[in-house]
């Protein structure tokens, strides 16, 4: 192996090291051509990226030490929030999508939350579901609201039955939660354009 200089680390060895932190892999082609594009790649922040003497993409070593600890962070506190939401803890503000270590993440919404299963394939359904945040019970949906105007012309708007969404009710401890309608794209707020995942 041909020797490059100690402050830096060829990009199939920063990915390698970035992807043991994440057990998430891209190929390296895909990090070389970002490099090539942008002049840089996402190793747990954005870092910048050169070819060395010999043509070979390098990084900093300092920039690849800080990107793995921005993503050491980031996997703690996913997991911080997973054990947190086994425990009935919830975080994060009203709208805002809150990442767990495991499976699945979740996303508040007034007296109930909404529960995203990414197990579960898009063409398997949605795998959203709301969650009682007082009783932590699966919540049921009523729909009452028209399809949105691309369900009605027969177009996949990828919302579907989430765009007829008029309430959401814990039949556990009776609390109920009325999603208004947005009469400006004529389906119910929350919905438009897509279902997060």
């Amino acid at each position: 192996m041909t020797e490059h200089a100690s402050d830096e680390v060829l990009l199939r060895e920063a990915v390698e090291k970035y992807t043991a932190v994440t057990d998430v892999a891209n190929a390296l082609n895909t990090y070389r051509n970002h490099a090539a594009r942008y002049g840089s790649v996402s190793l747990g922040v954005a870092v910048p990226v050169h070819k060395d003497a010999q043509g070979r993409w390098v990084v900093q070593r300092s920039d690849l030490t800080r990107g793995l600890r921005a993503e050491r962070k980031v996997q703690k506190r996913r997991a911080q929030n997973g054990a947190d939401y086994a425990r009935h803890v919830l975080h994060g503000r009203d709208g805002e999508r809150i990442l767990t270590d495991g499976h699945f993440s979740y996303e508040r919404r007034g007296a109930f939350h909404i529960l995203y299963d990414h197990w579960v394939p898009r063409w398997q359904g949605s795998g959203r579901s709301w969650v009682c945040n007082t009783c932590w019970t699966r919540a049921a949906e009523e729909h009452d609201y028209d399809w949105c105007l691309s369900c009605d012309d027969f177009q996949s708007c990828g919302v579907h039955v989430g765009c007829t969404l008029s309430a959401v009710r814990c039949d556990a401890c009776g609390t109920r939660q009325v999603i208004p309608f947005d009469a400006s794209v004529t389906r119910a707020v929350g919905t438009a354009p897509h279902w997060p995942r």
